[in-house]
């Protein structure tokens, strides 16, 4: 009986580990382009006049 009951906790470990390889390697072998992988950056983006001009009335109203 524990000879069964240890065959089947081998093959799960066997399969856990087998999954995890399998997502590993798909992962690093990902064809898609690396600029749809990375987000946008809030650095590089543009605001507008009225968003700034509300922005610097914010900051002299809390110093």
């Amino acid at each position: 009986m524990s000879f069964i009951l240890l065959e089947h906790m081998f093959m799960a470990q066997f399969f856990i580990l087998f999954c995890a390889v399998v997502t590993f390697a798909l992962m690093a072998c990902d064809p898609r382009p690396t600029e749809l992988k990375q987000t946008a950056s809030a650095w590089n983006q543009t605001s507008h006049t009225s968003q700034q001009a509300q922005h610097n009335a914010k900051d002299q109203s809390a110093s």
